[in-house]
């Protein structure tokens, strides 16, 4: 912003209206925690109903498919903000839904 700031003429004021960091910050902690959650959940009820090889698989999914999406997200120029990152937590717990139900 200061680098625009210089090019703007002295008279205008830049002020800002909506500041969505604190809320995005809060949607990532969410993120971290609701994935943490989704992972320990999956491999304990993955161990007891279909023993640790499969637990370990699809323990290891779960990640893996979440850092597949920040990977397209990444090449598709798409920013970060609430919805993608909501978005993201909805896929989480689909995955653990699926994960769980299939196997």
């Amino acid at each position: 912003m200061d680098k625009a700031r210089d090019q703007l003429p002295k008279n205008l004021k830049v002020v800002y209206l909506n500041d969505q960091l604190k809320d995005v910050r809060n949607v990532l902690d969410n993120l971290e925690n609701c994935m943490i959650f989704a992972v320990l959940l999956t491999l304990i009820i993955m161990i007891f109903s279909m023993g640790t090889r499969i637990a370990i698989l699809v323990a290891l999914s779960i990640p893996g498919s979440f850092l597949i999406g920040i990977i397209a997200l990444y090449f598709m120029s798409i920013t970060l903000n609430i919805i993608v990152l909501f978005s993201l937590i909805m896929a989480i717990g689909m995955l653990v839904d699926d994960a769980i139900v299939v196997n």
